[in-house]
């Protein structure tokens, strides 16, 4: 079974994350959540499954890596379009009521959404190729998190779709620090670890 060191990792992350605000969202301004956009968050999804892939000990199946990065970009996109679609439809159902969630609402459901859906799809990719052991709970625990973190963030913003790289980067260290969380809840859940371990 294989065991994450959680340390590289968040290193890992940290040198992708500063890559990622300096250098390569630079390289992708499409207009905000079209579905042209699908290509952008793939991208994004492989970085953060690089991290983790990286940061995975024994076995080194190659193929099993190649595969799990691959499986991340494509979720990255799948969750994108599933989130605008469902943000769309919620937003029809509320201006149905009578209401409006104005530009700032739209923008927030639509970023919440996407990343509540994604954190869960990407929970169980993750639990079903390195973490066996891990509670079937515990994407849904993580996409919670990566879904609170994502709605405190907006409301610091007058205009979120203005940020989205910084709400990339805070997503990335959610979903990574739910996850090292829940395998230190427990203990057993990322594979072969020491009986010491704190």
């Amino acid at each position: 079974m294989p065991r994450v060191d959680f340390a590289l990792h968040f290193a890992l992350l940290v040198w992708v994350a500063v890559l990622y605000v300096t250098v390569l969202r630079h390289f992708d301004l499409p207009a905000y959540l079209s579905p042209a956009d699908l290509l952008v968050f793939a991208k994004e999804g492989a970085l953060h499954a690089l991290t983790l892939v990286v940061a995975v000990g024994p076995p080194r199946a190659l193929a099993r890596r190649v595969l799990f990065v691959i499986a991340g970009a494509l979720l990255a996109g799948a969750a994108a379009q599933a989130g605008m679609a469902l943000a769309g439809m919620l937003n029809r159902l509320v201006h149905d009521a009578g209401h409006e969630f104005g530009t700032r609402g739209d923008d927030t459901l639509a970023i919440t959404v996407t990343a509540a859906i994604g954190a869960a799809a990407y929970g169980y990719l993750a639990r079903a190729v390195w973490l066996p052991r891990l509670g079937r709970g515990a994407p849904l625990q993580i996409a919670l998190a990566c879904t609170v973190a994502m709605l405190a963030m907006a409301a610091g913003f007058e205009r979120p779709e203005e940020h989205l790289e910084w709400f990339v980067v805070l997503w990335w260290f959610t979903f990574s620090g739910g996850l090292w969380r829940v395998c230190r809840l427990r203990p057993r859940a990322d594979g072969q670890l020491r009986a010491d371990r704190p």
